[in-house]
């Protein structure tokens, strides 16, 4: 069955949550923890919200009850000074997560249509977005809700090298050592791409992950993870050890 998994470090317990116990609904798409609060909020394919606090649920379904043409699914969750960003299949929804209400919806797209939001991450006041239609980046201190206060990062001119990056599919975002890291999700398998953005120039990396699922980590450690395998990077964006940590081997 679909759920979430709540491991406990101290002592080792595993307990498991989904809709025969404790959740709203059945297919979880994205997580996120608000130290602030103490909460957890967990998003779905339906665009249904719960959040969880001190094992007792309040489930916030106003995006899966809107009318809108598009699908709803909350793919990425960020939280920030009491507010929760849901990145969704349709742009971003910004919650205050003490009053569980929505604040604002925020249509990024060209003259504020739809956008498909696979991921965020933030660095500071630096919300970066990547999307099915390139990487996207906004301030937090501009007033996000207009669209035209949102930056396209992968409009390259034509003669760059890197100019195939123009409209296309980004599966992931990450800050990581002073730059912008998105995963290019490329239709053909293993074949992902994975670009570096100093905040100036787009660059290739880490030829080793080539069918990434998640660049996630801390200010020190990137960890790249490809479904069956991870591989740990430093800042420096080296590999930290001779293979990768699989998975599972056959």
């Amino acid at each position: 069955d679909c759920g979430i998994v709540k491991y406990d470090s101290q002592s080792g317990e595993v307990e498991k949550y989904n809709r025969f116990n404790i959740l709203s609904d059945i297919t979880p798409t994205s997580i996120a923890y608000d130290e602030s609060t103490e909460s957890v909020i967990i998003g779905y394919s339906t665009g249904n919200l719960d959040i969880i606090h001190e094992n007792e649920v309040t489930n916030i379904n106003d995006i899966k009850k809107k009318s809108i043409n598009s699908s709803k699914s909350i793919n990425s969750i960020i939280v920030k000074d009491g507010y929760a960003y849901l990145g969704t299949d349709f742009g971003i929804v910004k919650l205050n997560i003490a009053r569980q209400e929505i604040s604002e919806t925020w249509f990024i797209g060209e003259n504020g249509t739809y956008v498909h939001v696979n991921d965020m991450d933030m660095h500071g006041d630096d919300l970066y977005v990547a999307s099915t239609t390139g990487v996207m980046h906004g301030n937090l201190s501009d007033h996000l809700v207009d669209f035209s206060n949102w930056r396209v990062l992968t409009d390259i001119v034509a003669t760059s090298q890197y100019a195939w990056m123009n409209g296309e599919n980004f599966s992931t975002v990450k800050y990581f050592g002073g730059k912008l890291l998105a995963s290019y999700k490329s239709p053909r398998t293993n074949s992902d791409t994975i670009m570096a953005y100093d905040g100036n120039l787009w660059s290739h990396v880490l030829d080793e992950c080539v069918s990434v699922k998640s660049l996630s980590g801390n200010e020190d450690t990137l960890l790249c993870s490809t479904g069956v395998a991870l591989y740990i990077f430093n800042r420096s964006l080296e590999s930290t050890q001779p293979e990768p940590h699989w998975y599972y081997k056959s």
